[in-house]
């Protein structure tokens, strides 16, 4: 039996750097040989350290890639997670973006997909090992789909997909998941791989038309995703292509855009747009309109009496808060999640490329007038 360190830390460095710099020197040195390091309670026993400290190191080797945590399993390291016998059922590997951060943003978009992943594996008796994976470390996941428990992946967010999914070797089942796919530009989709995407185009076609219905004549598009240039963001296209189609088939004007991300953040903007005789606007997505609602009672105008809003994804609790209550097209979180594992799971042997869009509902609340 190994015979186990209990060095005492000195505090001339960030204690958790400190013990990260152990326990990545005994995963070297081959110090847990059945792939599973103590739990953090039991290496801050051992270590003398806070529990903080023992969570704040692992964290740092889970981030480098060296660790993996596995839901009521534990925490083991990397090149042994998917070796024979590490688990009993079939696994689906999870990964959500070139980050952390990815889990907490868009209103905690993929950390929602990632729990419904859970339970989908849970209900059907898969492990699902769920981590942030960076594109260097792409040589990991070619180790790990050599596993014979390994049964698929799931990605999120295809910005960094196509070069990091392109260097898997064989036909692992892999499905890319994303509120929109524009199947990387000119580039022709992996024959391996299959995506799942919301219909961005349609949903801004119908919410336009719905407006439309209620009597508006005068609507504009405003807000914009401040993480790429909106003139060729795909989300931002599809949902301006859609709102500019409702309006020319209705015989109505509309602004030629393109729209900056600032559009609507400012008093300004909606003074003018009440001297223009604007009824109703449709926001870009939920934080964009949580921002023009604050704005819009600021100048001394009412929702929906001056104007009427509407937005897209409604993944904020924050619409249904609002006063008034914010009508929404709802992003099929569940539905994407659902199909995402059919797919992974169902196909005896993987077809080959598919895209799939899932249609937006209407959730209609209480910021639209009826003219």
């Amino acid at each position: 039996m190994a015979t186990r360190k209990t060095t005492r830390l000195i505090r001339s460095t960030p204690m958790y750097r400190q013990l990260a710099d152990l326990l990545r020197e005994e995963i070297r040195s081959g110090g847990f040989p059945d792939g599973k390091i103590p739990s953090e309670r039991e290496l801050s026993r051992r270590y003398k350290v806070s529990g903080n400290v023992a969570s704040w190191a692992v964290d740092l080797l889970v981030k480098e890639g060296l660790l993996y945590r596995v839901h009521r399993r534990g925490t083991f390291v990397a090149d042994s997670i998917l070796s024979a016998g590490s688990f009993a059922r079939p696994v689906v590997y999870t990964t959500v973006g070139p980050g952390r951060e990815q889990l907490l943003d868009r209103g905690g978009l993929y950390a929602r997909m990632v729990y419904m992943l859970r339970e989908n594996a849970e209900r059907d008796g898969y492990e699902l090992v769920a981590h942030p994976l960076a594109e260097k470390d792409s040589w990991r996941f070619k180790t790990l789909t050599s596993s014979p428990f390994f049964a698929g992946a799931v990605a999120f967010h295809h910005a960094f997909a196509r070069d990091y999914l392109g260097n898997i070797i064989g036909k692992t089942p892999i499905v890319v998941v994303d509120h929109c796919i524009d199947l990387f530009g000119d580039a022709a989709p992996l024959d391996h791989v299959s995506y799942v995407a919301t219909d961005n185009e349609r949903a801004a076609y119908e919410v336009t038309r719905y407006l439309i219905s209620k009597g508006h004549r005068k609507i504009i598009f405003f807000g914009g995703d401040s993480v790429a240039p909106v003139d060729n963001y795909p989300t931002y296209c599809e949902r301006v292509g859609g709102y500019r189609r409702a309006m020319e088939e209705a015989g109505l004007s509309c602004a030629p855009g393109p729209y900056p991300f600032d559009n609507g953040l400012d008093e300004t903007y909606w003074k003018k747009q009440a001297c223009d005789g604007i009824t109703a606007a449709i926001a870009y997505n939920d934080y964009s309109v949580m921002l023009a609602l604050n704005l819009i009672h600021r100048v001394g105008l009412k929702v929906p009496d001056d104007i009427s809003l509407v937005c897209f994804d409604d993944l904020m609790q924050q619409l249904q808060d609002a006063v008034p209550r914010i009508t929404a097209m709802a992003m099929p979180v569940r539905g994407m999640v659902d199909l995402a594992w059919k797919l992974i799971t169902e196909s005896s042997e993987h077809a080959g490329s598919t895209m799939k869009r899932l249609p937006y509902t209407l959730s209609e609340r209480d910021s639209v007038a009826q003219l």
